[in-house]
């Protein structure tokens, strides 16, 4: 029983340690070996690796469940499948959408778009659906799906950025 509560207490300090530092450490750059993606870390080299193919975009689509959908007025869909691989650690959270933002080259950071979760679409010959975090993931993991982001009609994409408080990785569009 001792020993059950020195784990919970290791493991809810650790927790404490490491908020601590992602608030203070500064982030030492690392390149990737892909000239477009730029990868920095808080705990030294990075711990995934993220990359992502453009699928388009539109100003509607059909969800997974055959339901239209349409952009608001004057704004248009923008569609990625998006790549996540565990490189090294131990059970991560790894590919949740909200670790992703989208940079126009106006400098506007976009969001992803609720409607991510009901896609589905043929990509290099797999049925990929919308992105969905995987939680535990062990080096060697692989995780993968589809995210929407909606934007104004004049946006032009510049740059994907995956950030897990750990990680973060900038792929330039």
């Amino acid at each position: 029983m001792q020993l059950k509560l020195a784990v919970a207490a290791i493991a809810v300090l650790s927790i404490v340690v490491a908020i601590s530092a992602r608030a203070t450490t500064t982030r030492n750059e690392v390149q990737t070996q892909a000239s477009s993606h730029t990868a920095t870390s808080i705990v030294g080299q990075p711990t995934v690796s993220v990359a992502a193919t453009y699928l388009g975009s539109a100003s509607s689509f059909t969800t997974s469940y055959d339901i239209p959908t349409a952009a608001a007025p004057g704004n248009k869909f923008v569609t990625y499948a998006i790549y996540c691989q565990n490189i090294n650690a131990k059970d991560i959270l790894m590919g949740h959408p909200s670790f992703l933002k989208l940079r126009d080259t106006e400098g506007n950071i976009y969001s992803y778009d609720l409607s991510t979760f009901n896609v589905k679409q043929q990509v290099s010959g797999k049925t990929l659906g919308g992105l969905i975090a995987q939680t535990n993931t062990q080096p060697g993991d692989t995780n993968s799906g589809i995210i929407v982001f909606q934007i104004p009609q004049s946006a032009t994409p510049k740059s994907l950025t995956y950030d897990d408080w750990t990680n973060r990785i900038t792929i330039t569009l």
